[in-house]
């Protein structure tokens, strides 16, 4: 509901595409030099600790945007100032959070447990902004600060869920050297290691130029399908449906027997998609086109971070999953900007259409070659 609320209001306020991809910017910037020490840390010190910690500073900062928007004091530059406040918090909390679920259950049920996992975050992403577009519907946009409001909320659910976790396993904590020293060696070893250096390569590609593509979609919802707020959050709401239905399915088959093979052509599905959609001037075959596009790239994402954990000994997995943060997060912030940029420039469908065709261009090239046969 946040993000509908923050995209809506920062184009509302400044009517450019330009300030949605300074916001995505502003979170970018620590998502991309942070999360490496993030991951340095997730495996120096207790997770859920961690967790508790920056989830916190997530509520006082969601706490203050809705303050400023009911304020009626809030501006688009102080939209981007919190947005990069969440990324610093947020750059510390991913690492922790992914290296975590292994802790939790046995390797064979791992593919189960990711899907599981992104199936209740996606669940939100689904809810979330077909509840805000609802909301903004009813009470009209004015009333804006109520999503905010709710999303402040949400964080004391997440933190007494966290409160119930017992026995997590401490045997990822690492010998104390320097954390530069950890660093390198993180770094090392994924330099080192093939399939962890391929996949990584690829998750950061695939970020910067087709995963930004939702940092638009309130240009599309005003300018170009003209369905408003309320629209927007049916746009933002379709890839988090097309999500929960891939990863359930995902998690019912309990495996892929080709993961390689399996992210390949997800992430080349997902790209006809985004090339289809900046075609669309038909608010409905939009919608259907976010919801496939949504389930193959979320559970491309699962069928990625699997590997990579399945392929990562304990004490390296914090430093190597805070890459993937990088790649998932940070990365497409920061593409965001130029999509953003490219937009004012020549237009929202053809920034899709470029970054699209860049990302299938490069799946192909590299990751049909060394992926395909991979278990």
């Amino acid at each position: 509901m946040a993000t509908v609320g923050m995209g809506w209001l920062i184009y509302s306020l400044t009517s450019s595409p330009l300030y949605l991809g300074l916001s995505s910017l502003a979170f970018a910037l620590p998502m991309i030099v942070l999360p490496v020490f993030g991951g340095v840390i997730a495996d120096r010190v207790d997770r859920l600790t961690l967790l508790k910690i920056t989830q916190g500073g997530m509520l006082v900062g969601a706490l203050a945007l809705a303050v400023l928007a009911h304020t009626g004091t809030i501006t688009a530059w102080s939209i981007i100032l919190l947005n990069f406040v969440e990324g610093v918090f947020l750059a510390f909390d991913n690492p922790s959070r992914h290296a975590l679920i292994p802790d939790l259950v046995d390797p064979d049920a791992l593919v189960s447990a990711m899907s599981l996992a992104s199936t209740s975050y996606q669940s939100a992403a689904f809810v979330g902004p077909a509840l805000a577009g609802i909301i903004l519907g009813a009470v009209g946009t004015e009333r804006i600060y109520l999503l905010f409001y709710l999303n402040a909320l949400s964080f004391l659910f997440v933190l007494g869920t966290l409160a119930l976790i017992r026995g997590v396993s401490q045997i990822h904590l690492i010998e104390q050297t320097s954390v530069s020293q950890s660093l390198r060696d993180g770094l090392g070893y994924v330099w080192r290691t093939r399939l962890t250096r391929i996949l990584i390569t690829l998750a950061i590609i695939v970020g910067l130029f087709s995963r930004p593509y939702s940092i638009l979609m309130p240009v599309f919802a005003s300018d170009i399908l003209d369905v408003g707020a309320r629209g927007l959050g049916f746009l933002l709401a379709a890839p988090g449906a097309g999500t929960i239905v891939g990863s359930l399915v995902l998690a019912g088959r309990g495996a892929i027997s080709r993961k390689g093979r399996y992210y390949v052509a997800a992430n080349l599905i997902f790209c006809a998609c985004l090339s289809a959609i900046a075609l669309s001037r038909i608010f409905p075959l939009s919608l259907v086109l976010l919801f496939v596009g949504g389930g193959f790239a979320a559970t491309s994402g699962t069928a990625l971070v699997t590997m990579l954990q399945l392929n990562t000994p304990p004490h390296m997995r914090g430093r190597v999953l805070s890459l993937v943060t990088l790649a998932f997060v940070g990365v497409p912030a920061l593409g965001g900007l130029a999509m953003g940029a490219i937009a004012s420039a020549i237009g929202t469908p053809t920034s899709f259409l470029i970054g699209a065709g860049i990302a299938a261009t490069v799946m192909l090239g590299l990751g049909a070659r060394t992926l395909w046969n991979e278990p």
